[in-house]
């Protein structure tokens, strides 16, 4: 019922087809009649129903609401404002890149860079990642971006996810640029600050080259006192 009102113009649509199937019965005899003033009745409910002040105020699925569409999603996916990316497991099929992932690193490359050498190091660590999502459903890792002919390589803090969707896996993931120190952790591991599940980043940051982004601060992280000065 749901997915009808959906598709035909919620509680509007269906008070105009309850509306002309009343107006045909109402002239009728007997319980035919009785039958076409309730869908009358039902017809004028309807119409009530559609209005959008009387629709946020009802709790239940019946209520239309307009579906936001691929086109949408795909838009809003392009806008996000920190690198991002899809791609199939196990196959390391890459679909998507937002523009920022482009805008940071470059366009990733078509074909696999051959031979033995930083690209094949890159795509061990994004395969091993990708591995790590699928088995643990959520990774982390200190890697390079892909190896292009525009830029190089950059130090990142890549996370990753993993999905299923209609027997076919996908690595969902975005990654932040980091300054590696000069004295990296030894081992192939190592523990960093989390909270709520997400890693703890020390802001604010220093400035490397004089490249810099303007943060505002807000009301709440400057103090009660921040407001009563203003």
């Amino acid at each position: 019922m749901t997915r009808w009102l959906r598709a035909n113009g919620g509680p509007l649509g269906l008070g105009v087809v309850l509306l002309s199937l009343g107006t045909g019965l109402v002239f009728q005899q007997g319980l035919v009649r009785v039958a076409g003033w309730l869908l009358l009745a039902g017809a004028v409910i309807s119409f009530i129903l559609s209005s959008e002040s009387i629709q946020r105020r009802i709790p239940w699925m019946v209520v239309s609401r307009k579906e936001l569409s691929a086109e949408f999603w795909e838009r809003a996916f392009e806008a996000l404002p920190f690198p991002a990316f899809i791609k199939e497991f196990p196959h390391d099929s890459h679909l998507k890149g937002n523009n920022a992932l482009t805008r940071f690193q470059g366009k990733k490359p078509s074909e696999e860079l051959a031979g033995v050498d930083l690209a094949a190091l890159i795509q061990q660590d994004h395969r091993l990642g990708d591995r790590l999502a699928e088995h643990e459903g959520f990774s982390v890792q200190l890697e390079l971006t892909d190896k292009v002919t525009t830029l190089k390589p950059r130090a990142i803090l890549t996370l990753k996810s993993c999905i299923e969707y209609e027997g076919q896996k996908y690595i969902i993931g975005s990654y932040v640029p980091v300054t590696l120190p000069a004295d990296l952790p030894s081992g192939t591991s190592f523990e960093a600050a989390e909270c709520g599940g997400q890693i703890l980043f020390q802001c604010p940051a220093t400035t490397v080259d004089g490249n810099y982004l303007v943060v505002t601060l807000g009301k709440s992280i400057r103090g009660p006192q921040a407001e009563s000065k203003e």
